[in-house]
């Protein structure tokens, strides 16, 4: 057992370990092992019996086995991403050599998405501050961290040591001996644009490692993830709220850090929209486990969208398109102000995939559909789809032909086809558009039948009059009023020989609506026969009886 030197400010516990064995400088690794009492396989990230050696360091250090894990292990850093139980299981592994391995808790060994740095790695500002302040280095946390490329503290580019993380050698490797500050190489070479993002990578990766409060809290972060991607309008065409576009999330993601960065920060360029990890990591739900690193640079990501007010696709959510009106007509030939606005319903359309789109009937007679706004004013749709054109556009229509323009010079000008040039010429209408008498007779027939196929063809053409009706009114395809008297007549015989047979049949059991109902064939039978006083009469004499049937 040796007398372990106090630790310094973000020092590695391997690193503390490393001085002392420099500074006794035993002859064999057997020596320096039997000096570690019995620790000849220290973790160089995560430490190892942190129990026992809180004990032993506690009048020197003053730090119980909790505090030397947060201050001198890696796992404050990979745990801030892991529910609280995993962080418990590893902490059990690093304070009291409990089962398993740290790293097989965290998920790292089959971590293929981050590859970790072979060498532990410096700075040399501060290498050189520290020679110069205490006479000797060491391993800072801060600098071994997956991705990290940069200083946060001096924006330099880190170098590699001589030092391998995992190497076989029992005998820890000090930073001074170590270290070459003038010779020894850059990880990385970077750019001036890839190194102001490595620093940002680097700091909020500093952040997650000292347990700094961010805007992302410190839980639910793929929740979020997704309601923020939601909010900077990655939705795709289909405008589904709760549908994210993969495609160009990844195809924006690569562009603001560059896939040279993304490769030196160790991120494999596997970005295959429907296989890769951004996919899957804003997933609200899922078992997944995600490297610390993914998470810094998908929040960094959402936080400069964010920032920026990027709102890609001009969707609005269904409450706001359908009750704010924000749309405008997309009309140019209707005299519409620039304040006038057209309401919009939300509709589903159905195939293999459920996909969202606005429909719209303007007051104009221009009908239309659309999932997006214009790139120009995004509050004027992108029209896909034309169900009506109106009187406005047969208008313009016979005006340019009374100019003598041609058919293909008046379709050129509207922006249409021929075959639609033709048909507003000749005043006809689409398979589409109805006429107004014919939609009042629709009205008419609806109110006194309630029709379900009446309904239906108002939904679709006359679907403001139909939202417009009372409740009561508004709820179509009931057919006719129930004749409860004569009801009453017919169901009171039938409901006699049920109840007959089912006396018959179970002698000793109560009676129920089901029973009954099974027997009869007449459905909702409670509910009807409060409508009809003999069949209410007749059941309520027959659940007196103390039988009763399943």
């Amino acid at each position: 057992m040796i007398s372990l030197p106090e630790p310094y400010e973000d020092e590695l516990l391997y690193s503390v370990f490393a001085r002392a064995v420099a500074y006794l400088a035993p002859i064999s690794e057997y020596a320096a092992r039997k000096l570690l009492f019995g620790m000849g396989n220290h973790s160089v990230l995560f430490g190892s019996q942190v129990d026992e050696l809180a004990k032993i360091t506690r009048p020197n250090w003053g730090l119980s086995s909790q505090e030397i894990v947060e201050r001198h292990t890696m796992l404050p850093f990979y745990g801030r991403v892991l529910a609280p139980a995993q962080v418990s299981a590893c902490l059990d592994m690093i304070a009291y050599g409990a089962k398993g391995k740290v790293r097989g808790a965290l998920g790292l060994q089959h971590q293929s998405n981050v590859v970790s740095p072979v060498y532990l790695r410096f700075c040399r500002s501060c290498t050189l501050n520290d020679l110069a302040c205490y006479g000797e280095t060491f391993w800072r946390r801060s600098h071994q961290l997956s991705g990290a490329l940069v200083c946060a503290m001096h924006g330099e580019v880190l170098r590699c040591s001589r030092a391998a993380i995992f190497s076989g050698l029992k005998k820890p490797q000090d930073a001074t001996t170590s270290i070459d500050p003038e010779s020894a190489p850059e990880c990385e070479l970077l750019t001036p644009v890839e190194r102001r993002l490595a620093t940002r990578v680097a700091t909020r990766c500093v952040e997650l490692l000292q347990g700094s409060r961010t805007v992302w809290g410190n839980s639910g972060f793929r929740e979020k993830y997704r309601q923020c991607a939601i909010d900077c309008g990655y939705v795709g065409r289909t405008g589904n709220s709760h549908r994210l576009s993969d495609q160009q999330l990844a195809t924006e993601f690569i562009e603001f850090f560059g896939p040279d960065l993304l490769k030196k920060m160790g991120c494999n360029d596997n970005f295959a929209p429907y296989q890769c990890w951004l996919k899957i990591i804003f997933r609200s739900k899922g078992g997944e486990r995600f490297h610390p690193l993914l998470h810094v640079l998908v929040q960094l990501f959402l936080e400069e969208k964010a920032a920026t007010g990027c709102r890609r696709v001009t969707i609005p959510s269904t409450r706001e398109a359908r009750e704010a009106r924000k749309w405008k007509c997309p009309n140019p030939y209707a005299p519409h102000d620039d304040a006038f606005r057209t309401p919009v319903d939300l509709r589903w359309e159905k195939g293999r995939r459920m996909k969202t789109y606005f429909s719209a009937k303007c007051s104009c007679g221009y009908a239309f559909s659309f999932r997006q706004g214009c790139a120009d004013d995004p509050q004027r749709p992108d029209v896909s789809k034309v169900c009506a054109w109106g009187p406005y556009f047969h208008r313009e229509a016979k005006r340019l032909k009374r100019e003598g323009r041609s058919i293909v010079n008046i379709a050129s000008r509207m922006k249409i086809g021929r075959d639609v040039v033709r048909q507003l010429i000749n005043g006809k209408a689409n398979k589409f558009e109805r006429s107004l008498s014919e939609i009042r007779s629709w009205r008419k027939t609806w109110l006194r039948t309630r029709s379900k196929s009446l309904y239906r063809k108002l939904l679709r053409h006359d679907r403001a009059w139909l939202s417009a009706q009372a409740k009561k009114v508004c709820r179509g395809g009931t057919g006719r009023a129930n004749d409860w008297p004569r009801l009453d007549i017919t169901y009171a015989p039938l409901l006699r020989l049920a109840i007959e047979r089912l006396r018959t049949t179970f002698p000793t059991r109560r009676i129920s609506y089901r029973a009954v109902e099974r027997e009869c064939g007449i459905k909702s039978l409670k509910k009807k026969a409060r409508r009809m006083p003999k069949c209410w009469a007749i059941l309520a004499g027959a659940f007196e009886h103390r039988r009763y049937v399943s």
